[in-house]
Parts: C-alpha cells; sequence; structure tokens
C-alpha cells in the first residue's frame, strides 16, 4: 500500500514538497524543474512545470511557473533558499520535446528554447544540474519522492487509435 500523498503540478504551478508527499507533473515541450536541496539540518524539494522560456519585460516577480524563469526565482523564494545555499541546491530537468512534429528546425520550436533557458539560467546560478532528459520527441512524467529524495523521469510513449 502507498501512504505517500501525490501532489500534481499543473502547466504554470511550482510546489513544495514535505514528508509523505510525491510531486509529479507531465510535460511535452513545457521543462519540469525539480530542486533537491538536502543537509544535515533541512531537506526541501520542489517541482515547477514552465510553459514558456522566458518572462516578458515587465513582468511581475509573482509565485508561478509559466517561464522559466519564473519558476527558477520562484523555486528559490518559497524553499527560502538564499545565494549561499545554491552550492548545495541539485536540479533535476526533463521535458522540452518537439510534440507539434514541426517541419521548423528544432532549435526553433518552444520545447528547445525552454530546455536552453533552464539550463543556461541553472548554470548562471551556479546549481548542478544531477540529471536531464530533454528533447526528442516524446513527453516524460517527473516524479519526485519528498521522503526519500529519490527522483524518477519515464517517456511517455505514444499511443495511436486504429
Amino acid at each position: 500500500m502507498n501512504d505517500l500523498q501525490d501532489i500534481h503540478i499543473k502547466i504554470g504551478e511550482v510546489k513544495l514538497g514535505r514528508q509523505g508527499q510525491v510531486l509529479e507533473t507531465f510535460v511535452g515541450s513545457c521543462v519540469g524543474i525539480a530542486f533537491l536541496y538536502q543537509t544535515e539540518e533541512v531537506t526541501k524539494y520542489g517541482l515547477a512545470h514552465c510553459l514558456l522560456p522566458e518572462s516578458p519585460k515587465g513582468f511581475s516577480q509573482s509565485i508561478g511557473a509559466k517561464y522559466v524563469d519564473q519558476a527558477v526565482q520562484s523555486l528559490l523564494a518559497l524553499m527560502k533558499l538564499q545565494k549561499e545555499d545554491l552550492k548545495g541546491l541539485r536540479a533535476v530537468v526533463a521535458g522540452g520535446a518537439n510534440m507539434t512534429q514541426s517541419n521548423q528546425p528544432p532549435e526553433k520550436l518552444v520545447g528547445a528554447a525552454n530546455s536552453k533557458r533552464a539550463l543556461e539560467l541553472l548554470k548562471e546560478l551556479g546549481i548542478k544540474v544531477i540529471f536531464e532528459d530533454l528533447g526528442g520527441f516524446l513527453g516524460r512524467k517527473i516524479i519526485l519522492n519528498c521522503s526519500t529524495g529519490e527522483f524518477k523521469v519515464s517517456e511517455i510513449k505514444k499511443s495511436y487509435a486504429a
């Protein structure tokens, strides 16, 4: 029997998890960013589901995850992490698939732009990416167990009706 509470993160949402919870989301061209912060004194987990790479100029700094840059700042704020904490922060990034089967070059599609911005921003902040699964043509499911700190990213296989 599974005693863990499943918390589903929808498009544009960012949520924190605690002991006894599992954070999960499904992403296609969107990007999921999970933060894992574990020290002897404190353990914090968060997951964001990002729709677009960059918030517009003058965009409110409100908590949310519609944009990759907004999501990263929201996770840091909600987790109450300071600059000195970033060296102990780890990230998991997944998604950014080409879900439209477009004839555009892959680097011109929103999935690629989301992936690129997420990796750039995490690098700029010095946040260590411990796992990434980006691009391709399949969506992914991201699961983060907040009791153990374990995560799983799996591809969502396409099904076709006859």
